[in-house]
């Protein structure tokens, strides 16, 4: 009569049992690790990337920048904010900056520009439109007291006439929200404390959301050419099919939590080489509200010859 073998201590596996349990363990962590390489490096951007934003602003926008970010949390944000920038420098910015993937666009600037002078806030807006093409893109209304004893309702009716012309437009009612609420402005009644750029950051977060809770974008048109903005519009990348299995994979809730996080974490990365390599070698300065002035003491626009 044969023996019987010994029964494994309890708690131990036997060989077979721990080669099974450390192949599917293996099997899983390749499986996660090739679903996040191919959702990182070959998924088409606007599943890879949903709704990625990209800010164009001024001081404003310095202030509001860090509360925008905790209010938007995992969606991907970009943010280029300079102060005392007019809406022409502005520009400049968005045709450095704008990615495919950025879907959303928000050029909050004008309240730099000279108030006398809204036909160039117009133009600028213009040209706007055409590099952003047929993303989705939120406009910032203006607040700011008179210069020289001229309003800024001028550069609003602008805004808003511009948004109202504008299909894929949404209008961020800033000057309303602080004629509401004086009490978010500081004491030159432009600059707002940490309590003003939070209730901002929320107000202009509920434009990204509508922005987002819309029609799926269209794909981005091809952007200004380059005799109008000096730029060649971005580049359009070609997106490949997704295959139910893969749709499925990045519906997956710890996949897509990962490649938020990643993402996430490459736009801080973009946005801390992006200001080292202004460091290292600075465009010229943007110039300040009040500065550029004529002989006579008016304000005037970049390019604007005396009056005389």
């Amino acid at each position: 009569m044969r023996a019987s073998s010994p029964a494994p201590a309890p708690g131990n596996s036997s060989p077979p049992a721990r080669a099974r349990a450390g192949t599917r363990t293996a099997n899983f962590v390749l499986a996660v690790v090739a679903v996040t390489a191919v959702a990182l490096g070959t998924a088409p951007e606007s599943s890879a990337r949903p709704d990625a934003v990209l800010v164009i602003g001024d001081s404003l926008e310095v202030g509001t920048g860090p509360f925008l970010r905790s209010e938007l949390g995992p969606i991907p944000l970009t943010i280029d904010a300079r102060e005392s920038r007019p809406s022409s420098a502005g520009v400049s910015a968005l045709s450095d900056r704008l990615r495919p993937d950025h879907t959303i666009v928000v050029f909050d600037l004008g309240v730099n520009d000279d108030p006398s002078q809204p036909a160039s806030l117009a133009r600028n807006l213009a040209v706007v439109r055409g590099i952003v093409g047929d993303r989705c893109l939120i406009v910032a209304t203006l607040s700011r007291p008179p210069l020289n004893g001229v309003t800024i309702a001028g550069s609003n009716a602008v805004v808003r006439a511009f948004v109202d012309q504008t299909p894929r437009a949404l209008l961020f009612d800033w000057q309303a929200a602080a004629a509401s609420n004086p009490a978010l402005l500081g004491p030159d009644r432009v600059h707002l404390g940490p309590g003003g750029y939070a209730a901002r950051a929320a107000l202009l977060a509920r434009e990204i959301e509508a922005c987002r809770e819309a029609a799926a974008p269209a794909r981005p048109g091809r952007g200004q050419s380059r005799e109008r903005t000096g730029r060649p519009a971005p580049r359009q990348r070609r997106r490949p099919r997704i295959s139910p299995v893969f749709s499925r994979l990045m519906n997956l809730a710890p996949v897509k939590a990962m490649v938020s996080y990643t993402q996430s974490a490459m736009d801080r990365m973009e946005s801390a080489t992006w200001d080292l390599a202004q460091a290292v070698s600075p465009r010229p300065p943007e110039p300040k509200l009040g500065e550029l002035t004529s002989k006579s003491g008016r304000l005037r626009s970049r390019g604007q010859a005396d009056p005389h």
